[in-house]
């Protein structure tokens, strides 16, 4: 729990809105750059906002807890996961304002719903 509420007190420097519960889950991610999901525990709640993320193309940064369910290579886990809380904004920060990183990270993202796609997973147009 301290990292997370480190990574809170970090975050309000970096200008990032940390939220709790949301009723709309697709409106939340069409309306923000990135989203940012520390995983510090295990469940799958996570990880089905991580798939809403490749459904919308919205970049995203986890811990590598919230990897579970994804078919990632070693560029997946570096662009998207971190090891721990205070790497997810470290690295969410550099999807934000390298550009050629993000671009190559949306790409990526592209990639990864095509094969969940083919495995059935359920996602939208891709």
């Amino acid at each position: 729990m301290k990292d997370v509420r480190d990574a809170v007190r970090r975050s309000r420097k970096a200008l990032v809105r940390v939220v709790g519960e949301l009723e709309d889950l697709d409106s939340f991610v069409e309306s923000v750059d990135l989203v940012l999901a520390p995983v510090t525990v295990g469940g799958t709640g996570v990880s089905s906002k991580l798939f809403k993320c490749l459904e919308l193309n919205a970049p995203f940064v986890s811990t590598s807890l919230g990897m579970r369910g994804f078919d990632c290579d070693a560029e997946c886990r570096s662009t998207f996961f971190a090891e721990n809380v205070e790497d997810v904004l470290t690295l969410g920060l550099k999807l934000l304002f390298d550009a050629e990183h993000r671009i190559k990270a949306k790409l990526k993202m592209r990639e990864i719903a095509q094969k969940l796609t083919k495995k059935g997973v359920c996602l939208r147009s891709v």
